[in-house]
């Protein structure tokens, strides 16, 4: 997912383009924070977006899965932020 986001002490929005080899298979994807802040978006038209209304603690872990609930895609994002 190419990702673009901002966050601080109260929330976290992001979001992009899922991009990649099987892109078209993807359906959904979720974000699981380090405090276990869980979540998640419906892939439409290419884009995901994201709003938290709480403080996320990264890195985060990204997964991406198709309709089937099946992972086509694991990774962590935001590891230069980690406290």
């Amino acid at each position: 997912m190419n990702i673009c986001a901002g966050f601080g002490p109260q929330d976290f929005t992001g979001g992009g383009h899922v991009v990649g080899d099987g892109a078209e298979k993807a359906a959904s994807v979720r974000l699981t924070f380090a405090n276990d802040i869980v979540i998640e978006d419906t892939i439409d038209n290419g884009v995901v977006l994201f709003y938290e209304p709480h403080n996320v603690v990264m890195p985060t872990d990204v997964t991406i899965v198709d309709d089937g609930g099946n992972v086509l895609a694991t990774y962590q994002e935001f590891t230069a932020f980690s406290p």
